[in-house]
């Protein structure tokens, strides 16, 4: 997808706001859609939800990118990285894998983008898989 490093410091410290899309305000897939916008020129397709989603048992994130991504059993460079809520079998947290493939950018509900390491005990826990975005050239504009 892309060979060189991205400079990620302009993500960092954009405050969460919900279904924000922009570098005023954003949540973890407006983060994606902002990312892969900015980055790879793609553009995510977007989707609607109420902020206390997590709480029943549909896989919003997933029934919605699954048009786009495929999951994969490594992670690559910028792919997106699933976390679940810990007793929900559904993915509800989605974050962006980063050079080292260790370290992960992502917005925490009611933080600001952060950079933090799936390795740690609870991203290890949490985590639900990798998905890259498949075909390309569809997505882009």
């Amino acid at each position: 997808m892309h060979s060189d490093k991205i400079d990620i410091v302009k993500y960092l410290g954009i405050p969460y706001e919900h279904e924000g899309e922009s570098f005023n305000g954003i949540d973890c897939y407006g983060l994606f859609k902002l990312f892969y916008k900015e980055e790879f020129k793609i553009i995510a397709p977007d989707y609607k939800y109420d902020e206390e989603w997590r709480l029943k048992d549909f896989n919003y994130i997933e029934e919605e990118f699954w048009q786009y991504c495929e999951k994969i059993e490594k992670p690559e460079r910028y792919c997106m990285v699933g976390f679940r809520m810990i007793g929900k079998p559904i993915m509800c947290h989605i974050g962006i894998m980063l050079w080292d493939l260790n370290e992960f950018l992502h917005i925490p509900d009611g933080e600001s983008v952060c950079i933090e390491r799936v390795s740690d005990r609870m991203w290890k826990r949490a985590l639900y898989g990798f998905y890259r975005v498949k075909d390309i050239k569809r997505w882009q504009k």
